[in-house]
């Protein structure tokens, strides 16, 4: 007879740390697997050496995301005035109109 065990949101023993994916990390690697150092900027005023691989962590930000002021930068705006046609515009086309006095600073 044998009994079946199932373990929720075990600690895992095995895969990459977070640290890898992470856009607050510096990684450094040697030639070998065991050369490798890390260090988290997130939250830390020097950063701090991370000794073990870290499985959750409060402050990840994945790497392959976009920060706010990036998705700032690539966002489209609504232009509309009174008895004009409405449409999109790109920020640089924005800030070019805002110059030229066309648009309000809205």
């Amino acid at each position: 007879m044998s009994i079946r065990i199932k373990v929720i949101e075990g600690t895992p023993l095995h895969g990459k740390s977070l640290c890898f994916s992470c856009r607050e990390a510096q990684v450094i690697q040697g030639h070998q697997a065991s050369d490798t150092a890390v260090y988290c900027h997130a939250f830390f005023e020097n950063p701090k050496k991370i000794e073990k691989p870290v499985s959750a962590c409060s402050q990840y930000a994945k790497m392959t995301d976009q920060t706010l002021k990036q998705m700032e930068e690539i966002a489209w705006v609504i232009a509309y005035k009174k008895g004009k046609p409405i449409g999109f515009m790109s920020a640089m086309e924005i800030k070019a109109k805002q110059r030229a006095g066309e648009i309000d600073d809205d």
